[in-house]
């Protein structure tokens, strides 16, 4: 349940928002060939909670740090796109852009990679237009 609802699924798009964010299994009506090829699965933590001796606690809140990534040299986009996959902020500053030049690139950036920031922070760069070096 993990996977389905922490990674984008390409031909089946709106099932992160059907999983609970507690990851907690929906009861399920299996027929007794489905629970031939089940064999138990998905019923450890319901055994848990049924017995007075055992116990469990899930109670870890995720991290919020996140690392600032690598985006020098790279095209504006692609800057973007990978500072908002770290849920981060991305904010260009286009002093060095050239009107009617290809694509910029990013030449400086700030905060400077692996500097770990809070999610939600904006990550500044700056942008060039003209050859890569």
């Amino acid at each position: 349940m993990f996977f389905a609802k922490y990674l984008p699924q390409e031909l089946w798009p709106n099932l992160p928002d059907l999983i609970p964010d507690n990851l907690e299994p929906p009861p399920l009506q299996l027929t007794p060939a489905q629970e031939f090829y089940a064999a138990g699965h998905l019923v450890g933590l319901k055994q848990f909670r049924d017995d007075t001796h055992c116990e469990v606690d899930i109670s870890e809140e995720p991290s919020t740090d996140r690392v600032v990534p690598y985006v020098l040299n790279s095209p504006r986009n692609v800057a973007g796109r990978d500072v908002r996959e770290r849920d981060l902020v991305p904010s260009f500053n286009t002093l060095g852009e050239q009107a009617g030049a290809p694509m910029p690139w990013v030449d400086s950036q700030h905060p400077t990679v692996g500097t770990v920031v809070s999610a939600g922070s904006t990550v500044h760069m700056g942008l060039h237009s003209g050859p890569v070096p």
